[in-house]
């Protein structure tokens, strides 16, 4: 449970405003619009960013008291989360 709270402590988010274009103008078939370049680079952008958090953190952490000493567990990390948020209107 531990390791599961720091983990989920995690969370990167990317956030576009009601001016970013979302979708392409065009339709891609009928009914239907590709995302815009605004919308995959964010999706990149934000899994890049969560993959190099995690080659940056070690396998595992070692949690500490409040004066540094190691408390004896360890704690392995997980796939952190990722959040886009758009904002529709002003």
């Amino acid at each position: 449970m531990k390791t599961r709270g720091i983990a989920s402590s995690l969370c990167f988010v990317e956030i576009k405003t009601h001016t970013t274009k979302l979708l392409e103008s065009a339709q891609y078939r009928p009914g239907c619009w590709a995302p815009s370049k605004e919308l995959s680079g964010a999706v990149a952008q934000v899994q890049a960013t969560v993959a190099s958090a995690m080659r940056s953190l070690s396998e595992y952490i070692r949690p500490t008291d409040v004066q540094g000493v190691p408390t004896g567990e360890e704690v392995f990390k997980l796939q952190t989360k990722s959040l886009h948020c758009y904002r529709l209107s002003q």
